[in-house]
């Protein structure tokens, strides 16, 4: 019997997959209890037999989706693919550097994966980026539900420094205006009372990172809805 040719992320099941480092961590994170949003990773497999049943087809370097109805179908009724009725993120789960060309492709946002023409457009830009990158693997897509976003950014955790740096994309009313530097917190340790709400959470989140995956300079990308801190990539 095959292979389901998805995972769940939480189910750690992605290390005997081979997926990438990007959908590894996340498996990872959710595994041991981190706040990551519920979704899973659409492995390369789905990619191959997508192929070799004309689902999609390759011109000039990029994905066709002929029939977008059809590959709902397949999805949804073959695979058995879980229904997100939430909008969810379209990524890949490669390791994809920012300044890597059509890196900005991989990320579709507000995707409804229940409706066939938006589930089949995102993941036809981000196969059709992958090719353009002459990637011969790892066709993975990472896909997750969005989270209301009240403040978001990026957060580095340097393994030989005693403070997070944090900066601040998306801010709310109390955010630091770009970003602030907070102490790291051992496991007993409290948050820091001075800190804003999101920050003090997102204290605990890096606290999380760091017993989880050990020493390293981690890099993580965040977003706090008013209640919880999300672990949305880690590096």
């Amino acid at each position: 019997m095959m292979q389901s040719p998805f995972i769940w992320l939480g189910s750690g099941r992605t290390r005997k997959r081979n997926v990438g480092r990007k959908g590894s961590l996340l498996d990872r994170a959710a595994k041991s209890g981190l706040p990551v949003p519920t979704g899973g990773i659409l492995l390369d497999d789905f990619y191959r037999i997508c192929l070799a049943e004309g689902l999609v087809e390759i011109v000039d370097s990029a994905v066709v989706i002929p029939d977008a109805g059809w590959l709902h179908e397949v999805l949804y009724r073959d695979v058995r693919f879980p229904r997100l009725e939430k909008p969810v993120i379209v990524r890949s789960a490669a390791d994809i550097s920012d300044g890597e060309r059509d890196a900005n492709n991989m990320v579709h946002l507000d995707v409804d994966f229940t409706d066939p023409d938006q589930m089949a457009f995102a993941l036809r830009e981000v196969w059709s980026a992958l090719i353009r990158l002459k990637r011969e693997q790892a066709y993975d897509i990472l896909i997750m539900k969005m989270v209301t976003v009240r403040t978001a950014g990026i957060a580095l955790s340097p393994v030989d420094s005693t403070k997070d740096q944090v900066t601040v994309r998306v801010s709310a009313e109390n955010a630091v205006p770009g970003g602030l530097t907070m102490d790291k917190i051992g496991t007993f340790q409290r948050t820091s009372t001075d800190l804003p709400a999101y920050a003090r959470r997102l204290q605990k989140l890096l606290r999380g990172v760091r017993r989880s995956f050990g020493k390293y300079d981690w890099r993580i990308d965040w977003a706090d809805d008013g209640n919880i801190c999300w672990l949305l990539q880690i590096y």
